[in-house]
């Protein structure tokens, strides 16, 4: 969390979510996802409201959680190898793939990079209200074959 968002501000945006709930799983629950969903999603966006958006004295109510929640689409990033780092329009994710993110609608640049292999970049659409599928194949990079280590010894 922010250093700079006190305890009191934190107890504030705890009640927030918390009377948020229901509505947010109502609204997820209408489009198809279950409720476990529609927590992650307001969990994802309460976090984005608090660090990216609201200035750390600005209270946070239920209703602008709620406002801003529900136009959210879930968005899954997975690779073959998994463990790959994800970076979701310049911002690190926390999880590495395969991940879960809860962007608004919109088309997002997607990097995936992992420890031998070649980094990945491309973009992927968000629908409000529906899953997105961002699946992809990191492929190897090719290792140079060292040459061999000629001796100036005579034969």
């Amino acid at each position: 969390m922010r250093p700079d968002v006190n305890d009191a501000m934190l107890s504030q945006d705890i009640a927030a979510v918390q009377s948020s709930r229901l509505s947010i799983r109502r609204i997820y629950l209408e489009k198809g996802f279950n409720a476990s969903e529609a927590d992650s999603a307001l969990l994802y966006g309460w976090k984005q409201l608090r660090l990216k958006v609201l200035t750390p004295t600005t209270a946070l109510s239920s209703e602008s959680l709620v406002n801003y929640v529900s136009g959210f689409g879930k968005l899954i990033i997975k690779t073959t190898p998994v463990g790959a780092a994800v970076q979701l329009d310049y911002d690190n994710l926390s999880q590495l793939t395969n991940a879960v993110a809860w962007p608004s609608a919109g088309t997002y640049r997607i990097k995936l990079s992992l420890d031998g292999y070649k980094p990945i970049e491309d973009t992927c659409e968000v629908q409000e209200g529906k899953p997105t599928l961002f699946e992809r194949t990191l492929k190897p990079v090719k290792k140079k074959r060292e040459s061999p280590v000629k001796s100036n010894r005579p034969k």
